[in-house]
């Protein structure tokens, strides 16, 4: 099947719901999970119009100590629209950063600056890992059959995140 120019390839056997597996030059190799058991919620969708006016008028209504936990699950709810397994890249991130500004908050001098660190390269080291391991996994794949290094590929993620 051919859809914006990716080859989408159907599969019963990697997913219990079913998935898509797509090849584009745009987009890379990675599994569309079924359109009939997945949601999705873009900026512009319908589901998303309702969502967003709830969302801030249960932030106005709700008490202001409960507000950052609100604005927390709205979030969590919004990320989990995508592919709800991906929820446990957010909450990693969400503790790392929570913890990382407790300790910024109590510490002095150089100090702070290392949990900044920690927590800047926690983040961007997810978004990298997620966003180029398979361009550099494909180039290394390039580069040994180039030379002829090896005869086991480097595996690619078979995964799209939204990013």
């Amino acid at each position: 099947m051919l859809i914006n120019n990716a080859v989408v390839y159907k599969s019963s056997t990697a997913f219990e719901n079913g998935a898509n597996y797509v090849s584009s030059p745009e987009i890379g190799t990675g599994v569309i999970i079924n359109r009939q058991f997945q949601t999705s919620m873009p900026f512009n969708s319908f589901p998303f119009f309702i969502f967003f006016p709830v969302t801030t008028l249960v932030y106005f209504l709700i008490p202001h100590r409960f507000r950052w936990l609100q604005l927390l699950i709205a979030s969590c709810i919004f990320y989990c629209a995508f592919i709800p397994a991906y929820l446990f890249i957010l909450l990693f991130t969400i503790i790392v950063d929570y913890f990382a500004g407790l300790w910024i908050e109590k510490s002095t001098g150089s100090v702070r600056k290392l949990f900044l660190i920690l927590s800047l390269v926690s983040n961007l080291g997810i978004l990298a890992f997620f966003k180029y391991y398979n361009f550099f996994s494909e180039n290394l794949n390039a580069l040994i059959v180039f030379f002829g290094a090896a005869r086991q590929p480097i595996p690619l993620l078979n995964i799209i995140l939204p990013m």
